[in-house]
């Protein structure tokens, strides 16, 4: 096993080392931010200092990326995954860097952005404001600094508010966020993945508890908890392949979803398995003991190798 994975490696080595990344976004998901994680791990793994220079050298890259404004302010492709990549690849003392001093000066221009996609109902973990706000939690959980935090705190209870002025209450008491399905036709309903949809929010949501938020205990254990609620009401019959739908539209299901980090039954049922309540922690192991019965790339919808979307 070990002389397979030294080889799969050196492959990965043998496509990073020869690739130019001048014309590459900051991007966490699909660029330079990606390679610098995989670089520091590397480097971590086996000291080897090889990999501390390639790691160094994006570093540079793409801060000057930065500095000529070649950037968005999203999670996966933007400013708010690149900067919680530097506070994280500093956490794990991969490169040393002040990250309080660093990342502050980006502060205002993501809390800004986060304000815009609130104010366009667009939550989106991935491209929105969701991502975001789980970038300032985590900048409040790791600062030292108290004035950080206390400033930090203002954002997140800011951001918490509007989370819960987005959401919607039917009449049974299930809580959910409309989000954009189909952005070529504008077509907006309730997703179900956890990249776009109810999951992703539903796992920040908790990640304020986890994390001891001290404010709004109870109108976040509200949402949580009428937001499991529905995730669990949208089960498909047992005759289909994915216990979970991707989304539904006027009631209309997309029954089928890939296995993948971004869709599916793995990560649709997360919020269960971090829920206070045994029935929905159950259903979430469940769901996850059925799911080993998809075991071809058909039956669970993989055709691509890649985190998001594929086997990874």
């Amino acid at each position: 096993m070990k002389n397979q994975l030294l080889k799969k490696q050196k492959q990965i080595d043998d496509v990073l080392f020869s690739f130019d990344f001048i014309t590459e976004p900051i991007s966490l998901f699909y660029g330079i931010g990606g390679v610098i994680l995989y670089y520091a791990y590397a480097y971590k793994c086996t000291e080897d200092e090889k990999y501390a220079d390639n790691l160094e050298y994006l570093l540079e890259l793409s801060i000057n990326k930065i500095e000529n404004n070649e950037f968005t302010d999203t999670f996966s492709n933007g400013l708010a995954g690149y900067c919680w990549l530097i506070q994280y690849i500093s956490k794990i003392e991969a490169f040393e860097i002040d990250s309080d001093s660093f990342l502050t000066q980006f502060d205002e221009y993501l809390s800004s952005k986060a304000n815009e996609h609130f104010e366009n109902d667009y939550l989106d973990f991935m491209h929105g404001a969701l991502g975001i706000t789980f970038y300032f939690l985590t900048r409040w959980k790791n600062t030292k600094n108290k004035s950080l935090k206390s400033y930090y705190e203002e954002i997140l209870l800011d951001n918490f508010l509007r989370i819960k002025n987005n959401s919607i209450t039917n009449e049974t008491g299930k809580t959910y966020w409309n989000s954009l399905i189909d952005t070529r036709n504008n077509l907006w309903g309730v997703n179900l993945g956890l990249s776009h949809g109810i999951p992703g929010v539903v796992r920040v949501l908790q990640m304020f508890i986890d994390f001891k938020f001290p404010k709004k205990r109870n109108e976040l254990n509200d949402l949580i908890n009428n937001a499991n609620n529905l995730i669990v009401s949208t089960e498909n019959e047992v005759t289909k392949q994915s216990r979970f739908p991707a989304w539904f539209v006027d009631g209309k299901k997309a029954t089928n979803s890939r296995l993948a980090w971004c869709y599916g039954d793995l990560t649709t049922v997360l919020p269960l398995y971090y829920s206070t309540k045994q029935a929905e922690i159950n259903k979430a192991i469940y769901t996850w003991e059925q799911t080993l019965k998809r075991k071809t790339p058909e039956s669970a919808i993989l055709d691509e190798p890649y985190i998001c979307h594929g086997a990874f």
